[in-house]
């Protein structure tokens, strides 16, 4: 027991390197974003891009190499006292350590190659990196094991020996010289990166790549200083980690910077929705279409905003029978992006997929990625709030970039109202969102909406303010801890109450609940000639209905998770129930239901993951499907043949 107590001791020390390299393995091999993000590499970089991915990964191993090595030899540099298993603990983890860090890449590199299509010359890139990595891995190994004798060095004893300790250990400013200049200088050019990305985190990353390589970038930033915090703790005993803790718990309390952004505009006045319905239905035979644009990261934005494109181009008639849009999540960000180039091309459908491909298949992860782990860990120990901190907003700065440089204007970081704008006639659209204190769904619609449970988020602005496109879209698909909850103050009688905001999908990832209501408040006003105008929905689906019901209900994992599953399984049997009303009621009133999804009939086997970036594989994956329910699916025909039954 002593002797596994005294390895658990030992291993400690380089504790830091150890959860680096297990998080970004875990990150690699396990989750499906991480994984596209190496398939974007193989997609989408140059050779330069290659060259700093290779470089970055280089510098990765060995900061994970040389931080628990120095670190080892201040602290355990007198071998007295040290069994044989010690010392080669000692010698061995931070070699380990290294090589595990170039191999895992390797591996992950080799392993996603598989889904890159050969150039014309039949070259893989990532095979190619695979490789590299494979052969650096052996070249470190050789390196740290035979260095010594290859340049003559002495051996680590005989050169620690002969430095003074202090409480135990050889402080920094006893390090040998060669020491010393490489952790300071692995500090400096951390310290640089940290800056660059912080300031700029959108230019930045587009520049270096995409997020495989941004997040082996601020995972290799943050090892110095992590091993700076824990030298403050072996230099003076002090548990160093647990103040940065009691540190940030307290600043916490007074640094929250999630701020939704406003900007100085008066709100438009908003019509009802019988006087929607009455103005541009009531008075002619003509279907009502409702879109459920359902949400799930860049997949469903994709996804949502292609197929829309697609649609409106094949079916003239649909964009006039659109009674409303409910988007949710990354669906309302697509539906919304198909509503701005509507606007912008003044209604000419000829070239929305295209640009609409353009703009939501660019990478909005890295510079997330980027901020998440520079300006937002930096703001946990900063006492006072820095609004441009937030990542959150990167998601819409982000936004706004891409579409500026494809679009050429500025139309996405313009007033939500613009998109009201119906000198193009646009049909409205219901962003959904969801707030934290009680669960409510709240909208920013151009219709109001009578009902109790939803609430309209305009009632608890300013009059003097409005939201951007972007933040409006973003206020949708705030799914934490990658868009953080925003928040809003307003005034209840003489209270001043801050309530957040997060993702629509938690209260509904459909936006069917809003559908329901929405039919329903015009059913009853009694003035509905649904005869007339039946329902049609439209259920773009994102998600799958696979359910694995065959789960041990006796391991440890299952009853951890038991309570987080049984929350997330109960949205989506609610979000069921919810489809199933609109269903029933749409049956009632004579309407049909069409369910356009992103899995139809399976016949496409790649995994597409949730996230905000997606490789050209992904994209040419969902290409596919947009195309297969055009040319293949008999719901579009039917969908087409309803459409075609009305003489507008």
């Amino acid at each position: 027991m002593n002797k596994i107590r005294q390895f658990i001791n030992v291993i400690y020390m380089a504790r830091i390197s150890i959860v680096m390299v297990t998080l970004m393995g875990i990150m690699l091999l396990k989750v499906p974003q991480a994984k596209d993000a190496i398939i974007a590499l193989g997609n989408f970089a140059n050779i330069f891009q290659y060259i700093f991915f290779s470089v970055i990964g280089i510098l990765w191993a060995l900061s994970n190499w040389y931080w628990p090595r120095s670190f080892y030899y201040m602290e355990y540099h007198k071998e007295e006292g040290l069994t044989n298993q010690d010392i080669l603990t000692i010698k061995l983890t931070p070699r380990i350590i290294g090589a595990l860090s170039l191999l895992l890449i390797g591996v992950v590199t080799l392993k996603e190659s598989v889904n890159i299509t050969p150039d014309e010359n039949g070259k893989n890139p990532l095979i190619a990196v695979g490789i590299l990595f494979i052969f650096l891995t052996l070249i470190f190994i050789f390196f740290v094991f035979f260095r010594r004798k290859i340049f003559k060095m002495n051996s680590i004893g005989e050169t620690t020996s002969a430095l003074n300790e202090v409480n135990g250990i050889i402080p920094f400013k006893n390090l040998p010289v060669i020491t010393k200049k490489v952790l300071i200088i692995s500090t400096i050019i951390s310290g640089i990166f940290l800056a660059i990305i912080t300031a700029l985190p959108i230019q930045s990353t587009r520049i270096l790549g995409d997020g495989a390589t941004v997040l082996l970038l601020t995972f290799t930033i943050w090892i110095p200083f992590l091993f700076w915090i824990q030298y403050l703790g072996l230099r003076y005993r002090l548990p160093t980690f647990i103040f940065i803790g009691i540190i940030i718990l307290v600043f916490s309390n007074f640094n929250g910077n999630t701020n939704v952004r406003l900007v100085n505009e008066i709100k438009s006045e908003r019509e009802s929705i019988y006087n929607h319905y009455k103005e541009n239905f009531g008075n002619r035979p003509k279907p009502m279409v409702f879109i459920l644009s359902e949400g799930g990261g860049i997949r469903a934005a994709y996804w949502s905003s292609t197929l829309l494109s697609r649609l409106d181009k094949e079916l003239p008639k649909l964009r006039d029978s659109i009674f409303a849009i409910n988007g949710v999540s990354g669906g309302a960000f697509g539906a919304t992006v198909y509503l701005s180039l509507l606007q912008n091309f003044k209604g000419n459908s000829s070239e929305l997929q295209d640009t609409a491909k353009k703009i939501v298949g660019k990478d909005y992860l890295s510079p997330v990625i980027g901020a998440m782990l520079t300006r937002g860990i930096l703001q946990f120990i900063i006492p006072t709030p820095i609004e441009q901190f937030d990542h959150a907003k990167v998601f819409e700065n982000s936004w706004e970039y891409y579409w500026k440089e494809i679009t050429g204007n500025s139309f996405f970081s313009q007033s939500v109202d613009k998109l009201w704008d119906n000198s193009v006639k646009l049909p409205p659209i219901f962003i959904n969102s969801t707030r934290v204190e009680d669960g409510y769904p709240f909208i920013v619609s151009s219709l109001k909406l009578k009902n109790d449970i939803i609430q309209d988020l305009y009632n608890y602005l300013p009059p003097e303010k409005n939201l951007r496109i972007s933040t409006a879209s973003l206020l949708s698909a705030r799914f934490p801890y990658v868009g953080p909850a925003g928040t809003i103050n307003y005034i209840d009688g003489e209270e001043d109450i801050t309530m957040g905001l997060v993702d629509g999908g938690y209260f509904d990832n459909t936006g069917s609940n809003t559908t329901y209501e929405i039919l329903m408040e015009l059913y009853e006003t009694g003035k509905y000639k649904y005869k007339n105008n039946p329902p049609i929905i439209i259920y773009i689906k994102n998600g799958s209905d696979t359910e694995d019901i065959n789960q041990s209900g006796k391991s440890l994992l299952y009853q951890i998770m038991a309570p987080i599953n049984t929350t997330m399984q109960i949205r989506d049997s609610n979000t069921k129930n919810d489809l199933k009303r609109v269903q029933e009621l749409v049956d009632f009133l004579g309407g049909e239901f069409y369910t356009f999804s992103l899995e139809e009939q399976k016949i496409y086997n790649t995994e597409i993951p949730l996230g905000w970036a997606l490789s050209q594989t992904t994209q040419n994956e969902i290409d596919k499907r947009v195309d297969y329910i055009i040319n293949s699916s008999d719901t579009f025909a039917n969908l087409k043949l309803d459409l075609n039954d009305f003489t507008y």
